[in-house]
């Protein structure tokens, strides 16, 4: 212990071998401290009591946090208090609800993504009303912040995040745009196809490094397409081996016919790898906007400042649209975290 200098076994702090070489790389940094020590640093104490006074069988444990019976072998132990949990009362390295309470007393404990819960909260950095927002320093004015940040406050508070299972079809009044990195078309394809039900759901699906060629497929690319689509707008990878990028988009057949699809080869760019990938397509409606749909990707070993110089331009040829219905979305591989925003 890096505290007390007491020595303990694995088995006795509860680590498993792979802690220990954890440890081993990284205690001259991030020292490690034994369980005498963490409780004097927290306010909890690690004493249990059965209040009930019933005894139960060596198979059943009683949860403290939710107070019902569960099967000892399937519970968690709280790394703070050491009293046994269900998974579902478990915040992962927060502890159990009480504890991360008492430490945490600002915060929501439905913020935190939990594998054994469905979370549907928003985190919103730029509202002021959310408790998260207060973490760590603040050198900009509140003035400043409902000013300049109030557009994009009111955008992420609208948003709503469902279960897949629970997402209804679209409908006249609505549009419904699917987007996600595929990695290879041609082997995702029997799974596609497998939850054609779902895809139906939506009027146009944005794929991302197809990591393929249809030229070059021995089936010549006859086979992807997709029931209930048009057949699929693919643009090849800028590289030219095929793999690593390359974009595909599919038109639902009710949204439109095939001769209202139009490739936008001005605003489309595939000739360079280091400046990302850009596919625009262009639906075609009568009676209402026209929608302009851009599908980007771009790979992690390229230049960021590349891309953004090149996203940039596409945005200033997309504001002579700006009438029209404009869809962005792709895969940049950005850490926005690494650039303070």
């Amino acid at each position: 212990c890096s505290l007390c200098d007491k020595v303990v076994h694995l088995k006795c702090a509860k680590l498993t071998p792979t802690d220990q070489q954890a440890l081993n790389k990284c205690f001259t940094y991030n020292p490690w401290t034994c369980w005498g020590c963490t409780r004097s640093l927290f306010p909890f104490t690690s004493e249990s009591q059965n209040l009930s006074g019933i005894q139960r069988p060596a198979s059943e444990t009683t949860c403290h946090v939710c107070n019902k019976i569960g099967n000892s072998n399937k519970m968690e132990v709280c790394w703070i208090c050491e009293r046994s949990i269900h998974p579902r009362c478990f915040i992962a390295t927060l502890g159990c609800r009480p504890c991360h309470k008492n430490t945490f007393p600002g915060n929501i404990l439905d913020t935190y993504n939990s594998p054994h819960r469905y979370n549907n909260a928003t985190f919103n950095p730029y509202s002021t009303d959310s408790p998260i927002a207060y973490v760590g320093e603040h050198e900009i004015e509140g003035d400043i912040i409902s000013n300049h940040w109030g557009v994009a406050a009111g955008v992420l508070n609208s948003c709503q995040y469902i279960l897949s299972h629970k997402l209804k079809g679209t409908d006249q009044h609505q549009f419904q745009v699917y987007s996600a990195n595929i990695r290879s078309l041609s082997r995702n394809l029997e799974k596609n196809r497998d939850g054609i039900d779902f895809f139906q759901k939506f009027d146009t699906l944005s794929f991302n490094e197809n990591n393929c060629i249809p030229a070059n497929l021995h089936f010549r690319g006859s086979k992807l397409e997709l029931e209930g689509f048009h057949p699929p707008l693919i643009q090849n990878p800028a590289r030219r081996n095929g793999k690593v990028g390359g974009l595909v988009m599919y038109i639902r057949e009710k949204l439109c016919e095939a001769t209202s699809i139009r490739i936008r080869n001005d605003l489309s760019e595939n000739s360079d790898p280091a400046h990302g990938e850009f596919q625009v397509v262009e639906i075609q409606r009568e009676q209402e906007k026209n929608i302009l749909i851009c599908n980007y990707y771009r790979s992690p070993s390229t230049n960021t400042s590349l891309f953004i110089h090149k996203l940039e331009g596409l945005l200033v040829k997309l504001n002579r649209h700006k009438k029209k219905i404009i869809l962005l979305m792709g895969d940049s591989n950005i850490n926005l975290l690494e650039y303070g925003i």
